[in-house]
């Protein structure tokens, strides 16, 4: 799978605007990979629960959790391989269908809405097209 090299604010304006200026200012203030657990421990409204649905003052699991099924799909796990194989499709001028598609499936999977999801995706894609998929595999363990 090729994960077009794009900078980040090309990656970024495939997403809503105000997920733009928020993601923008993370990566920011915190740097790329950073930013993906910061939008993932966001506060909602008052009185809700963060969006990997663990109280305050417990560790948010819900990053963990996307970055273990994120980095199977991307460094081909065997439970991926049919995905793998129709994402191959895409060139490097689809960054918007890529996190599209991917952002649904892996929503299913983790049960949250693909919204939450989709710049978690972006800033993990911009990471892997900045490496490069197999340098970005090889720090990353799979089981």
């Amino acid at each position: 799978m090729e994960i077009p090299k794009y900078e980040i604010d090309e990656w970024i304006s495939i997403l809503k605007p105000y997920q733009r200026e928020i993601i923008l200012s993370l990566v920011d203030t915190y740097g790329a990979e950073e930013a993906i657990n910061q939008w993932m421990m966001a506060n909602g409204p008052v009185d809700t629960v963060k969006f990997g649905g663990m109280p305050e003052g417990e560790k948010n699991k819900f990053s963990d959790r996307f970055k273990i099924e994120i980095n199977k799909f991307i460094c081909g796990h065997p439970s991926y391989s049919g995905y793998r194989e129709e994402y191959s499709k895409f060139n490097a001028g689809t960054k918007t269908a890529l996190v599209s598609s991917i952002s649904p499936f892996l929503g299913a999977k983790l049960g949250v809405s693909v919204s939450i999801l989709a710049p978690a995706i972006v800033i993990t894609l911009y990471l892997v097209g900045k490496m490069g998929v197999n340098a970005y595999c090889s720090a990353v363990e799979l089981d």
